[in-house]
């Protein structure tokens, strides 16, 4: 990876499945770097090895990936429901959809540059479809942390305990209905064409083990009655 990183080469994308193990070493580094790898709720994260699954497939949920144009993945973010044990009770009594932003973390190399701005804005943009607030629980030993969701208008509000600060961010601006309908028709697509460029390789392996598979029954004489055997020469 080249060091002079630059965001115009970065674009946010929702996490693949096959992206899972690479978020997942990203984090686990990320945590053991600020210290906070051994703490509890983090040490025992169940999420981490199955990022796609919990988060790709639940309603109003999302993980957000940067993706360097050589393909190499250099942070995310998470954003879900805020769990109700976490929420302010005047929050919870105003009947108000409240989520979480969760595991935003980047690669040592692509700090600096705005990345983790970024991927926040991001995830503030797909929860501002359906939410009026947004939480953030951020370790208290995490000096970097505090700061950046003070910069970016987070206020903190309590500490849930010795350890964490609980952040807030409102969103002000009401969406109409037809940008919620327009932005959900661009997810629609993009998690379309994101199915079809997976089908699309998975179509190019299969064929690539059929081509080999009958190049090598053909060197055999082994042909199926019945089936056409077509392979390129050697």
């Amino acid at each position: 990876m080249d060091r002079k990183l630059s965001l115009r080469d970065v674009r946010i994308r929702p996490i693949r499945m096959t992206d899972e193990r690479e978020m997942e070493k990203i984090i686990r580094n990320s945590m053991a770097e600020a210290g906070i790898d051994r703490m509890e709720g983090y040490r025992d994260d169940v999420e981490l090895e199955t990022l796609y699954s919990y988060y790709g497939e639940k309603e109003k949920t999302r993980y957000f990936v940067a993706e360097h144009k050589n393909g190499e993945i250099l942070g995310g973010i998470g954003v879900r429901p805020c769990p109700e044990k976490k929420t302010k009770e005047d929050a919870r009594e105003a009947g108000e959809d409240i989520c979480e932003i969760q595991k935003l973390y980047i690669v040592p190399v692509a700090k600096g540059i705005g990345l983790g701005k970024k991927l926040l804005m991001s995830a503030l943009a797909y929860a501002g479809n359906f939410y009026q607030l947004c939480e953030v629980t951020v370790p208290e030993v995490s000096e970097s942390a505090l700061r950046f969701f003070e910069r970016n208008g987070f206020g903190a509000v309590t500490e849930e305990d010795t350890k964490n600060v609980i952040f807030q961010r409102r969103f002000s601006e009401k969406i109409s209905k037809s940008q919620k309908r327009a932005i959900r028709r661009e997810e629609k697509a993009r998690e379309e064409e994101e199915h079809l460029k997976a089908q699309r390789l998975a179509d190019e392996n299969y064929m690539s083990e059929a081509v080999r598979l009958a190049g090598k029954a053909a060197k055999l004489g082994e042909v199926p009655i019945g089936c056409v055997i077509v392979y390129k020469d050697p």
